[in-house]
């Protein structure tokens, strides 16, 4: 049967889809992650500037305010992209289960049909070993 080939195709783009869809989301999570890092390299370092620095201290505690907010941000951006994550995850382990399905069945459709082709070669080898016992037979006869 043809068609269990076609399904495989379908359910291994399927599942490369979601793979995409996946990855994409890794890489906004890790870009989110890169902008919160860059975010506390900043702040230490505008930190360490003011401390040296009176004029800059006395705006130190707006900019630390400022920094927390995007922080926040940050993090509340992060927190809504964990359930897309988690589904996307879901899709890719469902998608892959499906594809091996299919792959077992079409693993067992190739089995069944290459037992009924040893189970026909040996019925033809048996007819072959009796018509030449047969013959034998009448020979001796």
């Amino acid at each position: 049967m043809k068609s269990i080939g076609t399904l495989i195709r379908l359910r291994q783009h399927e599942m490369d889809a979601a793979r995409r869809a996946l990855s994409e989301l890794e890489v906004v999570s890790h870009e989110i992650e890169a902008r919160r890092q860059a975010l506390d390299e900043e702040f230490a370092s505008e930190s360490a500037r003011a401390h040296g620095d009176a004029e800059a201290s006395f705006v130190l505690g707006d900019y630390i305010a400022a920094v927390r907010m995007r922080r926040q941000a940050l993090d509340w951006e992060k927190q809504a992209l964990e359930p897309e994550i988690a589904l996307a995850e879901a899709r890719v382990r469902d998608a892959f289960r499906e594809l091996k399905c299919f792959e077992l069945a079409e693993t067992m459709q190739a089995d069944r049909a290459a037992k009924v082709l040893e189970s026909l070669e040996q019925d033809r080898l048996d007819e072959v070993a009796l018509s030449s016992f047969r013959q034998n037979a009448e020979d001796q006869a």
